[in-house]
């Protein structure tokens, strides 16, 4: 769009557009678009010159910048171009969005953003919509005549109404349908006046069905305990001697009987309480009795008003007090089997997961409500705080050493191994010439629902699977899609539905998926696991399914990121990301670790090479080049990230 100074007849003004990646993983800024299309030929001026639907594409530069000039629809002469017909501006995405805009007159720029999507009318809808209202009433000439009109006239809908005359109005009984039943309705069934006070409906004056609504019964008096807020009827038997009973008929939505009371004492106009129609019947507890409260004493829980199974979260078990011994923060159900004589029993079962069965107590002294200790349910004394994902954890463990050949000596050297994390599009054309011809084997971290993202672009998993194969790159557990989890079903799939992802679309990589690498989120912090920064982190459910599903699972624990090399595999140990780091900064890790005769673990995002203040791939083989020069001259040497875990530098 040219600017004004060369087509005065043609009112425009500048768009600005501003875009932004905040996702890891998430749609690249460079070559991302943004495209405006006319969504029809529109008027330029009364002779007749036209601009034709035509669109605009803007390429955004590498920071999500860009700026247009578009014309304008709401100037001081009508809409803007070709004033007596509606049009908009259909703006296009490369990353999928659409809408259609109008850009109001002004001199300044406008972002895109503060733009908001519209629909013009069709020009039938013009023509029917009402923009405006016309009322005319007649008076007729004898009682009961009424008539009325209306019509669409422009836009304007005009009422034309005739009604009857003012002034009283007499008519024959004859005239009037069904006279007789509602006089017998007027009798009985009567709408109760705001504020009323049953307690004082006892007269034959007050006898019928009054009936309220729940926001009428909010404020009245003498309705049953627990319905005073809610819809309902009440009939009055009343008599001139004050002998009288009601009957409350609830809403059926709340499925409760039919009520009754009566007047027990004339002179003081006395009340029964309100019951059943039917009698009192005994309380019913119900069997499920959902989440227990938090901050429950369970040892103060031997009344019938417990009966019944709770269940407890790992969050609301961490307040109870009274659970077996190491029960607490984890799932379990509590069953109450109590009486009115204090002779109570509780069961507890845990969440199988943890291991560990069934578990009972009872009271001994029904006076003072002593419990006896929790056992085992069945008599067979086993551990109440289970194995948790620990025998399984140990246990691959076990295997990951053997299949690894370990302890693996580095010759009392120091040792450094290369992570990636996604980023599969720079990782085949940047990173895997650079290390392959180095000698060194990496790891990838990758996540098997993302092959969609842009980063991953023109990459399968039989290109994955066949540097597995050809010993070239191990794979390390990185979830299923990169994304926060907040629910045990959710962090389920990310874990363990995630790993099972990964095996069965890398043939290469079955049964040695032995790690895991927490994958940073945007959103929540896994249920307390908090990417494995501290102990109690591998408490939380997420901690657990981790270390029951792999062999060694990396994390973020302060001060790990330079680690011992004694053969020993230690969970929770960090790393340093080398995206933003100068190549001094990385180069006095490595030295670091060779003046320790220890080992340090270097990550790279292979999306970030060669974006703004990021690492280039020159810097990157910089830095090859020196862990080269290490290796050559003796002073360290260079592992897998698996096989780091099991070094040990002492021999």
């Amino acid at each position: 769009m040219p600017d004004n100074d060369l087509a005065p007849n043609m009112p425009s003004r500048e768009v600005t557009i501003s875009a932004s990646n905040i996702t890891e993983g998430g749609v690249s800024l460079r070559g991302q678009w943004v495209n405006f299309a006319l969504s029809d030929s529109i008027d330029v001026t009364p002779g007749g010159d036209m601009v034709a639907r035509t669109s605009q594409k803007i390429t955004l530069d590498s920071a999500g910048n860009g700026r247009i000039r578009l014309p304008v629809y709401d100037t001081s002469h009508g809409k803007g171009w070709e004033h007596d017909k509606d049009w908009a501006i259909i703006v296009t995405t490369s990353w999928g969005s659409s809408k259609a805009i109008r850009v109001p007159a002004g001199s300044g720029s406008i972002p895109l953003s503060h733009l908001p999507a519209v629909r013009p009318l069709s020009r039938s809808e013009m023509r029917y919509a009402v923009t405006g209202v016309g009322i005319t009433v007649g008076v007729g000439s004898t009682p009961g005549q009424a008539s009325g009109t209306a019509t669409l006239d422009g836009g304007i809908l005009r009422l034309g109404l005739t009604v009857p005359p003012s002034g009283p109005h007499t008519h024959p009984t004859g005239d009037i349908t069904g006279l007789a039943s509602a006089l017998a309705d007027l009798k009985l069934t009567k709408g109760a006046p705001a504020g009323a006070n049953f307690n004082t409906y006892y007269t034959d004056a007050h006898s019928g069905h009054w009936y309220f609504s729940a926001a009428a019964a909010a404020g009245m008096s003498g309705l049953p305990a627990g319905f005073t807020d809610k819809a309902g009827s009440i009939l009055v038997l009343g008599s001139p001697s004050r002998v009288a009973t009601q009957i409350y008929f609830p809403y059926g939505y709340f499925s409760t009987e039919p009520l009754r009371r009566t007047i027990t004492t004339i002179a003081s106009n006395t009340w029964s309480p309100w019951e059943p129609i039917g009698g009192t019947p005994d309380p019913v507890t119900p069997f499920t009795r959902g989440t227990m409260p938090l901050n429950s004493n369970i040892n103060d829980w031997w009344g019938t008003d417990r009966n019944g199974l709770w269940h407890m979260t790992i969050s609301s078990s961490n307040t109870v007090t009274g659970l077996p011994d190491g029960m607490q923060g984890r799932n379990g159900q509590l069953l109450v089997l109590a009486s009115s004589l204090g002779v109570s029993t509780q069961m507890y079962f845990p969440y199988a997961y943890y291991g560990g069965g069934p578990m009972i107590r009872q009271t001994t002294n029904a006076g003072t409500h002593t419990w006896s200790d929790w056992a085992a349910l069945g008599g067979t004394p086993t551990s109440s705080t289970g194995s948790g994902p620990w025998t399984q954890h140990t246990m691959r463990q076990t295997r990951f050493m053997s299949a690894m050949n370990g302890p693996i000596s580095t010759g009392k050297k120091a040792a450094v191994a290369l992570r990636f994390d996604h980023g599969l599009l720079n990782f085949r054309d940047k990173v895997l010439p650079l290390v392959k011809a180095r000698g060194i084997k990496v790891s990838q971290a990758y996540n098997p629902r993302n092959w969609h993202y842009p980063e991953n672009a023109g990459v399968t998993a039989t290109d994955l699977n066949s540097w597995v194969a050809a010993g070239d790159v191990e794979i390390w557990n990185h979830s299923a899609s990169h994304q926060g989890a907040e629910t045990e079903e959710e962090l389920y799939t990310q874990i363990v539905t995630g790993l099972a992802e990964v095996e069965a679309e890398l043939p290469a990589a079955a049964g040695k998926v032995w790690g895991w690498c927490p994958p940073g989120v945007s959103t929540g912090d896994y249920m307390g696991y908090q990417d494995g920064r501290t102990p109690e982190g591998w408490d939380s459910y997420a901690g657990n399914l981790i270390l029951q599903r792999h062999a060694v699972a990396s994390g973020y624990l302060s001060g790990t990121q330079i680690r011992p090399l004694d053969g020993t595999i230690r969970d929770g140990q960090g790393h340093y990301t080398m995206d933003s780091l100068s190549v001094a900064t990385i180069k006095g890790y490595i030295d670091t670790a060779i003046s320790r005769k220890a080992g340090v673990q270097l990550m790279l995002h292979p999306s970030q090479l060669d974006l703004a203040g990021k690492l280039t791939t020159a810097q990157f083989t910089e830095i090859l080049d020196y862990i080269v020069a290490k290796r050559t001259a003796g002073d360290l040497v260079t592992l897998s990230p698996y096989q780091l875990t099991v070094a040990d530098s002492r021999f």
